[in-house]
């Protein structure tokens, strides 16, 4: 839409954040055929999955916020009986909706070993309280499947301080594809910080999304500058990369504008839909002590654009700074196999500002000031 050309990154010609359309494919008898017996089945299998979602949703009630709210006498018991059932109802929920099988790798980005681990053994992901996930953004359905895998705790990043604080699941799905709030009213805690605390308590993992907002799962946004006092190798946190992609026919699971529940209801009406997991491997992670970004950089010809050997300067300027953040941000374009582009969460809501006012939505309320710490 050229309406919207001005949020069109003019390094890539990509535009991250519209809803992205189906891919073009030759229109034959089969096609049409199988169109319209979607369009037939699509609405009754949508009215059946979100019937099996509110039973899923009454079971949560049961069991955490009932069951759960019981156990708040003994924190370390009510974690651990929050998690398992948060992972269960997580996982039935993905089921429902459609993501049957989950498809997930290691990935190399050494150089001369190509994009994929390839023929290499797949290394089991260990990840532990207090570990840092790096996730790139756009969907909902990023939530459930990080909560089915890890239970994790996840984070509000206050764009003006460069902070986090720990937010629920349920907080984050809330959260997803909504108007960004730049500054948070709620006790924060620099990247580090909340690490050593989920550490030192058994809280689980973190993760985060360093862009901030949801993109349309085209293009990696700008990180906000989060990891300013990190290094490479990092020896006090335990960093991992991983990239959420999503393929399609018909509907996007992305979601960056519009309706949610209308949004919900289309990806309901699919048949089946598709998470792919990439996990940048293990060894080559940026607290392992042999990391080298010199060396994590693939120069296979099938490599992304965005799989180029960064220039430290350069990116810390391009991402305020944060030259370590710069470096994790290739690194998540090179396992994605997507393109780094220059706008970030402003853009967002730029975009945001200028969407609301061209289909006279309504701007939700949004916080200006940091209130406390």
């Amino acid at each position: 839409m050229e309406k919207y050309s001005r949020w069109r990154d003019a390094g890539t010609g990509i535009q991250p954040f519209l809803p992205p359309v189906p891919p073009r494919s030759e229109t034959t008898v089969l096609s049409v055929g199988t169109n319209v017996i979607r369009l037939l089945v699509g609405p009754a299998l949508a009215i059946v999955r979100v019937a099996v979602v509110f039973v899923l949703l009454g079971l949560y009630v049961l069991f955490i916020s009932g069951i759960g709210g019981i156990l708040s006498i003994a924190p370390p018991l009510q974690r651990t009986w929050n998690a398992v059932w948060m992972k269960i109802l997580a996982r039935m929920a993905l089921f429902v909706i459609g993501f049957y099988i989950i498809h997930s790798e290691n990935v190399s980005v050494r150089r001369g070993r190509g994009h994929s681990a390839g023929n290499q053994k797949q290394v089991s992901v260990s990840v532990g309280s207090g570990d840092v996930i790096i996730v790139n953004s756009s969907s909902y359905i990023d939530i459930l499947y990080l909560t089915f895998q890890f239970s994790p705790l996840f984070t509000q990043i206050d764009a003006t301080t460069n902070q986090v604080r720990f937010i629920t699941a349920q907080e984050a799905i809330a959260q997803c594809g909504k108007y960004p709030e730049l500054s948070v009213d709620a006790k924060t805690y620099s990247l580090k910080e909340a690490s050593k605390l989920a550490k030192k308590q058994g809280l689980g993992p973190i993760v985060v999304f360093p862009e901030g907002t949801t993109s349309n799962g085209r293009a990696l946004l700008k990180f906000i500058p989060l990891f300013k006092d990190f290094s490479l190798p990092e020896k006090e946190v335990k960093i991992h990369i991983l990239a959420l992609k999503y393929e399609y026919n018909h509907f996007s699971p992305t979601y960056t504008v519009g309706n949610k529940a209308v949004h919900f209801l289309k990806l309901c009406c699919q048949v089946s839909n598709t998470l792919l997991v990439k996990w940048l491997a293990p060894n080559e992670s940026p607290s392992s002590p042999n990391f080298s970004i010199a060396n994590m950089i693939s120069t296979s010809p099938t490599a992304a654009p965005t799989a180029a050997i960064p220039n430290a300067a350069t990116d810390a300027v391009a991402n305020d700074g944060d030259s370590v953040g710069a470096q994790l941000l290739t690194l998540l374009g090179g396992i994605a196999r997507l393109r780094k582009t220059s706008l970030g969460i402003r853009d967002k809501i730029e975009f945001l500002d200028y969407y609301f006012q061209r289909t006279g939505g309504v701007k939700p309320n949004v916080k200006k000031t940091k209130k406390n710490k």
